[in-house]
């Protein structure tokens, strides 16, 4: 679960990078423009998603 939370937080990054530093949102069309903010929402929930199971894992050790 971890690997794939990685995979998609790195992937989602790599297009959210994309198009803060290209605008590629500007380039395409509404589907395009869809297709980034999937992304962005994928950034997000998959980086929550780690930081929230990290918490969870830290704390059953003490």
């Amino acid at each position: 679960m971890y690997i794939l939370a990685l995979i998609i937080l790195i992937i989602t990054g790599l297009v959210s990078l994309l198009d803060i530093l290209f605008g590629i949102s500007n380039l395409g069309g509404e589907g395009f423009n869809l297709a980034i903010r999937i992304s962005r929402l994928l950034f997000v929930s998959s980086a929550l998603f780690l930081l929230v199971r990290k918490d969870k894992s830290s704390k059953k050790k003490d």
